[in-house]
């Protein structure tokens, strides 16, 4: 005699179930707890790496012609999501006793002067 195999779905369908309760309770919670600064910031993260993934792609469709200019331009999306992240965790409350001693507003000076000279520092290699 076989042995019967019958598949349960029940053990699937509880597993879905829980990571929508994750997924649910996670977005709850950052939507409650996390400060409209953070938010924006975040905000920023995520349209840099959109920004670099619509670029690699056009790169990959098109080519990459102005070699330079495609490079200028996916660097400075990548660091300008690492400036961003950095800015972020200076200025969350969660992680703020890492940084006793900056004020946020020098957190921010900051962010903003390395934006710039990382803008300037694109520009000039784009030829």
């Amino acid at each position: 005699m076989a042995p019967s195999t019958t598949t349960s779905s029940s053990g699937s369908s509880s597993s879905d179930a829980s990571m929508v309760q994750v997924i649910s309770t996670l977005l709850n919670n950052y939507s409650n707890k996390t400060s409209q600064r953070v938010k924006l910031i975040d905000q920023f993260i995520v349209l840099s790496i959109l920004i670099a993934i619509i670029q690699f792609v056009y790169c990959q469709v098109v080519g990459t012609f102005p070699f330079n200019s495609m490079l200028a331009g996916f660097f400075c999306c990548i660091c300008c999501m690492v400036f961003a992240v950095s800015l972020r965790k200076q200025v969350n409350n969660d992680t703020r006793f890492e940084f006793k001693s900056i004020v946020i507003e020098k957190s921010i000076s900051d962010f903003i002067i390395i934006s710039i000279l990382l803008f300037l520092a694109c520009v000039t290699y784009l030829g």
